[in-house]
């Protein structure tokens, strides 16, 4: 049974997730293979419920990644729910359009198992040195030339590696031993959430982590909404050129209209440049992360 969440509890549990999400980035950094990880620290990490909330990120994350990673989860529940999981399975998919849109960001995570029953999830990603294709990711005109693209697969099945994935991207990518080594440090980093989460739940009795999620998610929303609601109401628009060019040379062009009304913001992008054949498309996800990050700096920094 799940006690009850006073603000004192909440604050505890809330920044104990925070403590074990970073506590997955620390080790893949240190079991990391690649300066891309061990130094440039190129991954996230995050804790979520059942149902794909996330209860907190590691303080140290990729934008990109972070923000895509609640997307990205509900996706792989949609794909892999609950009774089709088992204590010990790993996911993995580097798909960009559930992910960030990058085919180097690999996603890796899995379920966390209580007395027999699924109570949560952790999953991490991070930025791998070498997935295949073209050997300069951004010269690529279109996915396929990234590199190769795995579909959301069980990479481990109850604790045992589906050692047929791990030799295909082996073969795939041109460092495979630093590959493998950083994809190993994600698994490593993944079963230490799993378990540091258990801990957490056992100390304070806990039976699910909804309870918790849904408290950290309305606290969130009530701080967001108070930043909205002191700023001015109205329609405010922008736009910015990148250097680069579309295919018929004129200059690709980002347009933002922000419309912000009592305590929410709509962020309409009609007028954007459409899709060109240029490595510089962003998908839906990676458009949310950047256009969240935003508004959440410029109005409520100090919220966790």
């Amino acid at each position: 049974m799940t006690r009850a969440l006073d603000p004192i509890l909440l604050e505890i549990l809330w920044t104990r997730m925070i403590s074990i999400a970073d506590e997955i980035g620390a080790t893949i950094a240190d079991a990391g293979f690649s300066t891309v990880l061990r130094e440039n620290h190129d991954y996230s990490c995050a804790v979520f419920d059942t149902e794909g909330k996330m209860l907190a990120q590691a303080s140290q994350s990729a934008t990109g990644h972070i923000g895509a990673m609640p997307y990205l989860a509900k996706e792989f529940l949609k794909r892999f729910p609950p009774e089709a999981l088992e204590d010990g399975d790993l996911l993995i998919t580097n798909d960009p359009w559930i992910g960030c849109g990058h085919l180097n960001d690999v996603y890796i995570g899995g379920p966390i198992f209580r007395a027999g029953r699924m109570v949560g999830m952790i999953f991490t990603s991070a930025h791998q040195m070498d997935i295949g294709g073209r050997l300069a990711s951004p010269e690529s005109r279109e996915v396929y030339e990234e590199g190769i693209l795995l579909p959301p697969l069980k990479l481990y099945r109850a604790g045992k590696a589906n050692q047929d994935i791990w030799d295909i991207i082996r073969m795939n990518v041109r460092f495979s031993d630093k590959v493998i080594g950083d994809l190993r440090a994600q698994v490593a980093a993944t079963f230490v959430g799993c378990q540091r989460v258990l801990q957490v739940m056992d100390e304070y009795g806990l039976g699910e982590l909804e309870t918790v999620a849904d408290a950290i998610i309305a606290q969130t929303e009530m701080r967001m909404r108070e930043a909205i609601a002191a700023l001015p109401d109205g329609v405010y628009t922008s736009q910015a050129n990148l250097e680069m060019t579309d295919a018929e040379g004129k200059p690709i062009r980002v347009h933002a209209k922000v419309i912000i009304e009592g305590d929410h913001i709509v962020v309409d992008y009609e007028g954007t440049t459409p899709e060109v054949p240029k490595p510089v498309n962003c998908v839906i996800n990676y458009c949310r992360t950047y256009t969240v990050l935003g508004i959440k700096l410029a109005v409520a920094p100090f919220l966790p």
